[in-house]
């Protein structure tokens, strides 16, 4: 997979805001989700950096995969910590870390996760990446965006204890 797509998975969950704002219209909007889906860019790496330029400053180019997962996977919820997203919607802020969860069920394209920052069980639909009952994946607002080893999905946990203190 191109980090440009890896990027998507992750970036694409939270574009509806950047839609909200009037920041990109409904067909870049409708191109960024059939990029993540088909994997295949539909908006030249440009503009994709043009319009998720807040975690490009981090990644600094979304052609450099372990930039790219490192950002989406360890150090995008630091971020949110900062200044900048304190004046943030809660709720927004809340679904916008990416966390670890495990898969307990899929049915029609929405799988039911568990994780230890949420009360219960959630869904996640699962438009980016197949899943099955007890594989692990991340979770950016109310997407599964990818399916991780049982490794990365500890080390995430660990990291995440560090953010939420």
């Amino acid at each position: 997979m191109k980090p440009e797509i890896f990027f998507l998975k992750y970036a694409y969950p939270c574009s509806f805001v950047l839609l909200l704002r009037k920041e990109i219209t409904k067909k870049e909007h409708e191109l960024l989700y059939k990029s993540a889906k088909e994997e295949k860019l539909f908006l030249s790496k440009d503009k994709i950096e043009k319009i998720f330029w807040r975690p490009i400053r981090f990644v600094k180019s979304i052609a450099n995969f372990e930039s790219v997962k490192k950002y989406w996977r360890f150090d995008h919820n630091f971020h949110l910590k900062e200044k900048e997203f304190k004046d943030l919607d809660e709720s927004l802020l809340e679904h916008c870390f990416v966390v670890p969860c495990e898969v307990i069920s899929v049915k029609g394209g929405i799988a039911k996760v568990k994780s230890f920052l949420i009360n219960g069980e959630i869904s996640l639909k699962t438009d980016f990446v197949i899943v099955k009952p007890g594989d692990k994946v991340t979770k950016h607002y109310d997407y599964a965006c990818e399916k991780i080893s049982d490794g990365i999905y500890q080390e995430m946990i660990e990291r995440l204890k560090k953010v939420m203190v």
